[in-house]
């Protein structure tokens, strides 16, 4: 189960093929049905501010719900047979949920904006297999596995670094930087959702841009490597 970006919470009901969504306040529970045979297992809250769910079925699938409770499902890659498979997940350092594949021995992340993964092989030894995933203090992804002799932790880096992720300007015309690091990556862009609000641009170095405040309100800066990751930068302006 997890929090919703709603305040409420939101659960997996695997053996009616549900998700189930809990008012706190009041304790009131409402289901939504998947279209689709899917049994729900780990639900996870992503940057796009759904909740995303992952499905233990043959075919591959994973999906969505929003807080009025649409649901939507994509299909996905890989062989997901089994119960050890996609229950263990958790939203990651970057916002997006991750995954523990245990059939695959790798490790996914899932783009909310592409509806698309990405899998990262961690380096297990013979017969160990990744079992657990929780977001680090360190900005990194560590993930717990099992199998082979005893259980150790592997530690998959966050796959896209930007710094900070919030800015906030007391008036327009003013401009902050934001950096960005990746491993194995040379290059990204960078998009306003709003450019009313603020405006980006190149910063200084390859690895930075220039975000300058235009008008009151709230926007997104998107930061993107181009391969499919996506970290957003929320800006306030007041």
């Amino acid at each position: 189960m997890t929090a919703g970006s709603d305040g409420n919470v939101w659960f997996a009901e695997s053996s009616n093929n549900a998700i189930g969504r809990v008012v706190p306040s009041t304790g009131k529970i409402t289901m939504f049905s998947i279209p689709v045979g899917c049994t729900p297992a780990a639900v996870v809250l992503g940057n796009d501010k759904n909740v995303w769910f992952f499905c233990l079925g043959n075919a591959p699938m994973l999906g969505s719900i929003t807080p009025a409770g649409k649901v939507s499902t994509f299909a996905i890659g890989g062989s997901f047979g089994s119960n050890e498979t996609e229950q263990f997940c958790a939203r990651g350092p970057d916002g997006e949920p991750w995954c523990a594949s245990g059939n695959d021995l790798t490790v996914f992340r899932v783009n909310t904006s592409s509806h698309t993964i990405k899998t990262f092989t961690p380096p297990l030894g013979p017969g160990v297999r990744p079992d657990a995933v929780a977001a680090g203090s360190d900005g990194n992804l560590w993930v717990d596995t099992a199998g082979g002799v005893g259980e150790i932790d592997v530690l998959v880096t966050n796959p896209m670094t930007v710094t900070p992720v919030k800015l906030t300007f007391s008036a327009p015309g003013k401009s902050q930087t934001v950096s960005v690091s990746e491993q194995g990556a040379t290059g990204w862009t960078a998009k306003s959702s709003n450019p009313a609000v603020a405006s980006v641009s190149k910063g200084r170095s390859k690895s930075s841009f220039k975000v300058t405040s235009v008008g009151t309100g709230k926007c997104k800066v998107t930061i993107s490597d181009g391969t499919g990751n996506t970290v957003g930068v929320g800006v306030t302006v007041t």
